[in-house]
Parts: C-alpha cells; structure tokens; sequence
C-alpha cells in the first residue's frame, strides 16, 4: 500500500488550522461511512505515489455531484438513498472531476496497525 498523504503533510508540522488546496480533484468512488459522512480514496502523485482519503458530508457531497453528469450525479443519490447508513463502497466507472477543493487535516487513525490522517473537505469550488 502506498504511503498516506495526510500523515506526509502532518509529519511537515502542518496544523489542523491551515487550509490545504487540491485542484482539479478526480472522485472514481465514494465510501458512506454511516449517515451523511462519506470518504473517498485516491492516489496522489507527489515525488511518490501517496494513498489519500478525503471526508466530507451531504453538503460537500451535493457540491461534488454538481459537477457530475446529472444521470449520473442522480444515480449516485438514489443509491445512498436505498440504505444512507450501511458502511459500504460505490466504485464509479467514471471520474467526477472537481476543479478544486479546499481541506484541512483530520485526525490520526489507526487501523490494524496502519495509520493515515484523512483531508476534511471544507470548501468545493
């Protein structure tokens, strides 16, 4: 597994307080994690390919699929909304590209024996 980009920006000393910009951000899949709180996983290339996690809410959510197709963006909506509380993964067969996102670091995780710090999605633009 590829190293995490959340603890690489951490171990830089960056704080939770500092805004961190992604521009042109792909979405291929969408993890719900219980109702209304979503993740979505991706490699980031920096010097090195970093694995990267990226969590936001139905808000965030509903900015993202704005710049999906409308079928597809639809799709997306009626499958959370078969069951919004069931920890589960949607892979898409499409990317949903966002021209930029604004994140702060979350919290370290630990998860068997392997830790990572998601992005929060603060701002989709």
């Amino acid at each position: 597994m590829n190293p995490d980009y959340g603890l690489y920006h951490k171990r830089l000393g960056i704080t939770k307080e500092k805004s961190i910009y992604f521009y042109d951000f792909r979405m291929y899949n969408l993890d719900i994690l219980g109702k209304a709180s979503y993740t979505s996983l991706v490699d980031y290339y920096h010097e090195i390919m970093y694995a990267a996690s990226f969590d936001f809410d139905d808000i965030i959510l509903g900015k993202i699929l704005s710049y999906a197709d409308r079928i597809v963006a639809e799709k997306i909506r009626n499958e959370i909304l078969k069951d919004p509380a069931t920890r589960r993964r949607l892979d898409f067969n499409f990317e949903i590209l966002v021209p930029q996102i604004e994140t702060k670091l979350g919290e370290e995780i630990v998860v068997a024996q392997e830790k990572f710090v998601p992005f929060i999605i603060t701002k989709v633009n």
